[in-house]
């Protein structure tokens, strides 16, 4: 199903047709990313805002419509976040990037401790399988 991450309506619809045609997913995989080297002193409001659009706030979309649908239902889901080293260690032109995938790995930790009373399984691909809860 495509659609633009960076719009909860556009995610929602997304997850009304794949429930449609095959049924709520029982796993979620955030893998889109922005990103594109450039020097911070050199970075545009744009190019900072884009990153952080698709890369966090598209990630945050995404789960929160799976969790809302799953604690709903009262089913299981996993989600897997795909991350970058350089959330920890930076690296340089990545700012943008690197401020995206660590918010990210907050995010998931959050989650972990908010959805635990569930059946939510979380795995961020930071680390293999750094945080997982059943």
């Amino acid at each position: 199903m495509a659609c633009d991450i960076r719009d909860p309506e556009q995610i929602a619809a997304a997850f009304d047709a794949a429930e449609r045609a095959f049924s709520l997913p029982d796993v979620l995989i955030n893998n889109a990313a922005a990103n594109f080297p450039v020097p911070t002193e050199d970075m545009s409001p744009n190019a900072w805002r884009t990153v952080i659009d698709i890369t966090l706030n598209g990630t945050f979309f995404m789960s929160r419509e799976f969790g809302r649908r799953h604690l709903a239902s009262g089913t299981p889901g996993s989600i897997v976040d795909i991350g970058a080293s350089y959330a920890w260690t930076g690296g340089p032109g990545f700012a943008h990037s690197a401020a995206a995938k660590a918010g990210i790995k907050n995010m998931v930790e959050t989650l972990s401790v908010e959805w635990d009373h569930t059946e939510y399984r979380s795995t961020d691909w930071f680390r293999v399988c750094s945080h997982t809860r059943t």
